[in-house]
C-alpha cells in the first residue's frame, strides 16, 4: 500500500506518507473531502481490489474435480 499512497498522495512527502500507512487513526483526522484523507481512501481501495483479485480467484483449470 505504500506505493498507492506515493500514486494518490504525490504531493505528500515520504515521511508524512510512511505515518500515514502507519496510523489510519492519523488518516482519519482528516475530514471528508480533504485531498489527504480522499488519497488514502482511494489507496486502501485500490489495494482491496488488488487483494480481493489476486488472493481469492480460483482458477478451475487447477481445482481438483468433485467426486460423485
Amino acid at each position: 500500500m505504500p506505493a498507492n499512497l506515493a500514486r494518490f498522495l504525490p504531493f505528500l512527502d515520504e515521511a508524512t506518507r510512511a505515518e500515514l500507512f502507519g496510523s489510519i487513526l492519523l488518516a482519519a483526522k482528516y475530514p471528508l473531502g480533504d485531498p489527504i484523507r480522499t488519497g488514502v481512501i482511494q489507496g486502501e481501495q485500490e489495494f482491496s481490489r488488488f487483494f480481493a483479485h489476486h488472493f481469492t480467484y480460483r482458477d478451475p483449470r487447477t481445482q481438483p474435480t468433485a467426486r460423485r
